[in-house]
């Protein structure tokens, strides 16, 4: 996955009728990666939660530490040590790392009760 967005939206009772998951697409891309992770022998996924300078920073570290990621340290602070990430994610923000079997363990059961429905 290249880039999520996380919008705030209100949904109307007509659109809560269609959906099937509260997180939506990005649960189904999520999952299929890790489980492509996990085929491939992958024991740990690595994120960068983007700080363009807004409000949205805080808010995707939030997002994905509720879904299961843990903050390693925030990138665009600390001089040379941060060039590395820099060159790899091509930003600033919070460097975020995920257990992929642990991650498929909480998700995984969401996607098979999405689908039985």
């Amino acid at each position: 996955m290249d880039s999520m967005r996380v919008y705030n939206s209100r949904i109307n009772a007509s659109e809560k009728v269609t959906m099937r998951s509260t997180f939506g697409i990005a649960i189904l891309l999520g999952t299929m990666s890790l489980l492509t992770a996990h085929e491939a022998g992958c024991k740990k996924c690595e994120l960068l939660a983007i700080d363009d300078g807004n409000e949205y920073a805080a808010k995707l570290v939030r997002y994905y530490s509720r879904l299961g990621f843990e903050v390693v340290r925030v990138v665009g602070e600390n001089g040379l040590r941060d060039m590395p990430d820099l060159l790899v994610w091509g930003g600033v923000g919070t460097r975020m790392d995920g257990d992929v079997d642990t991650l498929l363990k909480k998700w995984g059961g969401v996607i098979r009760k999405s689908l039985a429905k």
